[in-house]
């Protein structure tokens, strides 16, 4: 019956209105999801942004610091330079003091001779008798000058032995102190120009990095913005679709009381002619 059919449709409209609601709670959650997600999208553009501010700082004082490290490593060898220069000179000057053992032994030989020949001297004289008395006195002073000259000379040797020591070890670690200029402080140079020239190629591949994320940020960020229109327009869609089934909906509650009331009319006229016939088949009688 024409009932019946209204309402399996009635029923069929609020699975339809119950269907619509569920689906406009779910665009609400992918809503609020997305807008969370714009959120974030946008906190790392920021943080990208952030970054991309640090390693351009970094490029800039990398920039600074490489020429003073270049003036730096500069002045480094030319002092090693000078320094070697200065310390060989003082090593070629330290070599007259070889020449002073060399004078000091010659001494030591004539003091020696002059000894010997004083004692000849003595000898004689004492073999002279009264006559060589003056000379033995002589040979005497002589004797004692020598020997004297000779302890001196031993002396100076001793002292000249210490200097050329002394010279020696000090031009040994002046050698070890340029050594280690030359080979640790020069490295370590070129090591920091290395490593800043390092730093300023990762400061620079953050910085291109950070440009690619920034831009992919932004990008995510407008696509976050469309899918939010689109989920809006759903939405309204979704609620002109309710509106609508519920419209439905209420003009076939309508159209049943109608049906409803043309049921009991029809059933009143039923009756009015059933009773119309009987009255007129009296008549008939």
């Amino acid at each position: 019956s024409m009932g019946q059919n209204i309402t399996e449709i009635s029923a069929a409209m609020e699975e339809t209105s119950a269907s619509i609601d569920l689906q406009t709670q779910s665009i609400s959650s992918i809503n609020s999801a997305t807008s969370d997600a714009s959120v974030a999208v946008e906190k790392l553009s920021q943080d990208t942004q952030e970054m991309a501010t640090r390693a351009d700082e970094i490029v800039v004082r990398i920039d600074e610091m490489v020429p003073q490290v270049l003036s730096n490593k500069k002045n480094a060898v030319e002092m090693v330079g000078s320094s070697r220069e200065k310390l060989e000179a003082a090593i070629e000057e330290t070599k007259i003091i070889s020449q002073i053992v060399d004078v000091s032994q010659a001494i030591k030989a004539i003091a020696s001779q002059t000894n010997l020949l004083a004692l000849n001297a003595s000898i004689e004289a004492a073999r002279a008798g009264d006559a060589g008395k003056g000379f033995a006195v002589v040979a005497g002073e002589i004797n004692s000058l020598s020997s004297n000259t000779a302890e001196e000379i031993e002396k100076v040797n001793q002292l000249t032995d210490k200097v050329m020591s002394s010279v020696n070890t000090l031009a040994k670690e002046a050698g070890n102190v340029l050594e280690f200029l030359n080979t640790v402080v020069l490295k370590d140079y070129d090591s920091l120009e290395d490593l800043a020239t390092r730093y300023k190629e990762d400061a620079g591949y953050y910085l291109d990095t950070s440009g690619t994320l920034g831009s992919s940020a932004d990008e995510l960020n407008a696509t976050m913005s469309n899918i939010n229109e689109i989920l809006d327009t759903i939405n309204a869609s979704q609620h002109e679709l309710n509106e609508a089934v519920q419209n439905v909906s209420d003009n076939l509650q309508e159209i049943t009381n109608s049906s409803s009331q043309v049921s009991d009319e029809t059933k009143d006229a039923l009756s009015s002619i059933t009773a119309l016939q009987e009255t007129i088949s009296t008549f008939n009688v």
